[in-house]
């Protein structure tokens, strides 16, 4: 598929196929993982959302190689994103190829473009124009407001709630909004009394809650026991669209370009926004006709696209701050520009709303056409001048500017040479297609001028995608055949790992990703050509059990890169910078002795050390021992405390264990008559113990759990048992199916009626 390759950047290697290929090798075992025991000492996996734990494409991770898996998931997610547009777009518009043209307009649009990189973002976003469609039936159509909350409990399930929430609010303002359309917008106004509005939407809000329970409950429990509630102001503002970014609506890869290494301005140390982008002639059409006929529809959708575009600004806008206080979702949740989601919506159905009513006169025209001729022309130069006499220019320029360029700690001919041939090369074929499109707008032939825009979006979106070969990622067949070993050495059940990888600066994933998008000569970045054809570092970070694919090999860890990281646990650990730690913890210090001490209680034993990675002053690893796996890979033995062990410390005498996400089962003896039995995971009201057939409490000592032991002969075998069983989870279970079995009914008994009629 796609000759081999799949996509490799951001989350997704990172974070989101790791826990896919853990929940579907679970499930191919038969059994529906509900705790992540190899994570930060154990997570509840269930209750993690952003994990898609229930949603379909977890049956595809079960059924095919993790490449495959990726790849339809994507490519499946993108016909969603273009239907769900395109149905919308049919209540705006009666011209069935603009219908077509907003449908590819969203499915090609920047948004979902750096959606691909977060399987569970695309698996969220791509349903907004679905609850939109829906939203707008609500009022009128009984049973759009029971798929409106099946859509709603999907699109949750995918994995990113942040995106439910904007599109049920933005799904009641179009639906309300609907209600002002001219007679020549689409399907024009609906005539609804505001009472059965009302009406309609209360009845859709409550079977909404009621069929998503089984995703919202456990979610909500789980998030308010996260570190995501402690989040400072400054952490939920990361992600505000800078003013100057707008730039970026006109020429995408103005400021930095992923797939040419090139990062500058305000994207240097900031989000690279992707804003959005229309196409030079579709936001001048926009632009145009709202200026010159302004109808009830351009008013409600430029509103939208208005409003949404300040709130995007986040950080940068006057009184964010107040608003945050005001409105707390904004303190819990991040990247205030996520609403350009919204924004990238409302402006596609502004220009096929927009377009039919164009009427160009030749003069316009040939101004037009002109117009984007010279700035091809100014494209064309500028890349022809980057690429064979840049280096006289650049020291012409500097000496005009009386030495600017060369005292500047950032510009270099080198740099400056890769910005304007990125920049002239963005000018020259966006400039053509604006000149193809202008053409095929005054002709009016929406077919081709489809087919123009989707390539002009395609161009402005490709430098998002990296491609690698499929064995980047592990076949069913490799994982296999590593879970529960790490190289050589059998995994031991009774001690946890650290990696030198997820504990050092500059040499985890993150580094690695800011090595492959900033590269030479903006950076000292080690990825070189080489490297993004055959991407073998990637493949040894993975390999290496670098979060998160430590539970991919069935290894336990005390780390682990998470979207709810808890507050209990994540609390324990020294903290340096005395910052809320959102994702996974802080770096662990091992010369220092609190530290140390916390590991050894958690039963962290081996320190997986990339010798790749120059060591630095702070890898001081004493007098522990050390294997050598091979040339690139040590293990150093730590001092540690068992995982199971009694309130001495002492490890207690373990004569069977057998584990699972769920359950945990122990015999054991106590020919010593210990009075507890001290188990180094993390603690959760979820878990239940029984002993010897007998219900027992399990308390939380320090985040761990401790049992009492019944006093027995000392050649009695004690059995334990601990199941998870979160009550959350089961709630919103219920709930959900107890609501789809009424819904069952209630359509059996209506067809019944129907036919009876």
């Amino acid at each position: 598929m796609l000759m081999g390759k799949t996509l490799i950047f951001g989350d997704n290697y990172s974070l989101m196929v790791p826990g896919k290929i853990f929940t579907a090798y679970w499930l191919r075992h038969g059994l529906l993982p509900l705790w992540n025991p190899y994570l930060l000492g154990g997570l509840p996996w269930i209750e993690d959302i952003n994990q898609s734990v229930l949603y379909p494409s977890t049956g595809l991770f079960m059924l095919l190689n993790p490449a495959w898996a990726l790849n339809i998931t994507l490519i499946a997610h993108y016909g969603v994103a273009f239907i769900g547009m395109w149905l919308l777009a049919k209540r705006w518009t009666s011209q069935a190829w603009l219908a077509v043209l907003a449908g590819l307009g969203w499915m090609l649009s920047t948004q979902v473009a750096g959606s691909s990189n977060n399987v569970s973002t695309i698996q969220s976003i791509v349903w907004l124009p679905w609850l939109l469609w829906l939203g707008e039936l609500v009022p009128t159509q009984a049973r759009a407001r029971w798929w409106f909350g099946l859509v709603a409990c999907l699109q949750f399930l995918g994995g990113y709630p942040q995106h439910v929430v904007y599109s049920i609010l933005a799904a009641v303002v179009f639906s309300w909004g609907q209600r002002w359309r001219g007679p020549d917008d689409g399907h024009g106004p609906v005539a609804v009394t505001a009472r059965t509005w009302w009406q309609a939407w209360v009845l859709t809000g409550f079977w909404t809650l009621a069929v998503s329970a089984v995703a919202w409950v456990p979610f909500a429990e789980q998030l308010l026991r996260s570190t995501r509630i402690q989040q400072t102001a400054s952490q939920a503002a990361v992600g505000s669209l800078n003013p100057v970014m707008m730039v970026k609506t006109v020429l995408p890869y103005f400021f930095d370009k992923p797939t040419a290494g090139m990062k500058w301005g305000p994207a240097w140390s900031g989000q690279p926004n992707m804003v959005f982008y229309l196409g030079w002639v579709c936001s001048a059409v926009v632009g145009w006709v709202s200026l010159v006929r302004r109808r009830a529809s351009d008013w409600f959708l430029g509103g939208v696209v208005f409003s949404t575009l300040i709130v995007s600004l986040g950080t940068y806008l006057p009184g964010f701050s107040a608003l945050q206080a005001v409105m707390p979702w904004f303190r819990i949740g991040r990247y205030p520009s996520m609403l350009l989601i919204v924004t990238t919506v409302a402006v596609w159905l502004w220009v096929v709303t927009c377009l039919p009513k164009v009427r160009l006169s030749w003069r316009w025209f040939k101004l037009g056409v002109a117009s984007f001729s010279f700035l091809a022309l100014i494209g064309s130069i500028g890349w022809w001048q980057a690429e064979v006499r840049f280096g006289e220019w650049w020291r012409e320029l500097n000496t005009v500017t009386n030495g600017w360029l060369s005292r500047s700690p950032f510009h270099t001919p080198e740099r400056d040479q890769v910005i304007v041939k990125v920049v002239a090369q963005d000018l020259l074929v966006t400039s053509l297609l604006a000149i193809a499109a202008l053409w095929l707008v005054t002709r009016r032939r929406w077919a081709l001028l489809t087919i123009v825009v989707a390539l002009d979006l395609v161009y402005h979106t490709q430098a998002n995608y990296f491609w690698a070969p499929n064995q980047i990622y592990p076949t069913w067949a490799e994982v296999n055949q590593q879970w529960g070993k790490v190289g050589s050495l059998s995994t031991d059940d009774t001690h946890r790992w650290l990696t030198r990888n997820s504990n050092q600066p500059y040499t985890d994933f993150g580094s690695y990703w800011e090595a492959m998008v900033v590269r030479a000569p903006f950076s000292d970045s080690f990825v070189n050509a080489h490297e993004l054809q055959t991407f073998d570092h990637a493949i040894a970070l993975r390999r290496g059990q670098t979060l998160d694919w430590n539970m991919v090999a069935g290894v336990p860890m005390i780390h682990g890169y998470t979207t709810l990281m808890p507050q209990d646990f994540v609390n324990q650990w020294p903290n340096p910078q005395q910052q809320v730690q959102i994702n996974f913890l802080p770096k662990l210090d091992l010369n220092d002795a609190t530290t140390l001490q916390l590991l050894s209680r958690w039963a962290v034993r081996y320190y997986l050390v990339d010798t790749w990675f120059e060591l630095t002053p702070s890898d001081t690893f004493g007098t522990w021992p050390s294997v050598s796996l091979d040339d690139r890979w040590r293990i150093y033995r730590l001092p540690s405390l068992s995982r199971f062990r009694d309130e001495r410390e002492v490890p207690v005498a373990l004569q069977a264990l057998a584990e699972t996400p769920n359950s945990q089962y122990l015999e054991l003896s106590n020919p010593d008559g210990a009075a507890q039995l001290v188990i180094a995971d993390r603690f959760d009201r979820g878990w239940r113990a029984w002993i010897n057939g007998q219900p027992t409490q399990i308390h939380n000592v320090d985040g761990q759990r401790r049992l009492e032991l019944p006093t027995t002969q000392p050649e009695q075998v004690l059995k334990v048992v601990l199941r998870y069983q979160p009550r959350w989870w089961w709630l919103g279970a219920s709930v959900s199916m107890i609501s789809l079995v009424g819904w069952v009914l209630w359509l059996r008994q209506d067809r019944f009626s129907s036919r009876q009629t």
